[in-house]
């Protein structure tokens, strides 16, 4: 039981530090390429976590810088996209991810309840190529992209 709190434990300390360092990093490669970047870094340490032994549990704990910086990262992307409606551009992100979040998070503990710890941390892996899946096709847009233009009935809201 001990072993399980010290992992979740170095994973939060690893996430937290991550949260408070990763704005010195993003800057610097780009926010769209650090979320594939984090969610790449986070599938190969939770990948090589979960396929070996408990000397890999390690990359657990090293997962949390990567995961640290993925939602935040793609909220700042959001908020400078629509920078005339931020408060709603929040509200639209945060509700479906915390729905997704306790759904996700029900699926992987019944997952895990059912089939083995593995697989239901497995499911993450899934979640995190989709993160990758799409932010590929939105980096491969982002030229053509273009925020969309203010209408003047919202400027006021």
């Amino acid at each position: 039981m001990t072993e399980g709190a010290f992992y979740l434990s170095g994973f939060y300390l690893v996430f937290t530090i991550g949260r408070l360092t990763a704005h010195r990093w993003i800057g610097r490669i780009g926010q769209e390429k650090a979320v594939l970047l984090c969610s790449l870094c986070a599938i190969v340490a939770l990948a090589l976590a979960i396929a070996g032994s408990s000397g890999t549990l390690g990359f657990f704990i090293a997962s949390g810088i990567s995961f640290a910086a993925i939602f935040p990262t793609i909220a700042a992307i959001a908020c400078q996209l629509y920078p005339a409606h931020t408060g709603k551009v929040l509200g639209f992100l945060f509700t479906p991810s915390g729905i997704g979040s306790l759904l996700a998070n029900a699926a992987i503990g019944a997952a895990a309840s059912q089939y083995g710890m593995g697989f239901g941390f497995s499911l993450i892996l899934i979640f995190l190529a989709l993160v990758v899946c799409m932010g590929s096709v939105m980096n491969g847009n982002k030229k053509k992209h273009q925020p969309l233009p203010v209408e003047p009935s919202l400027e006021n809201e």
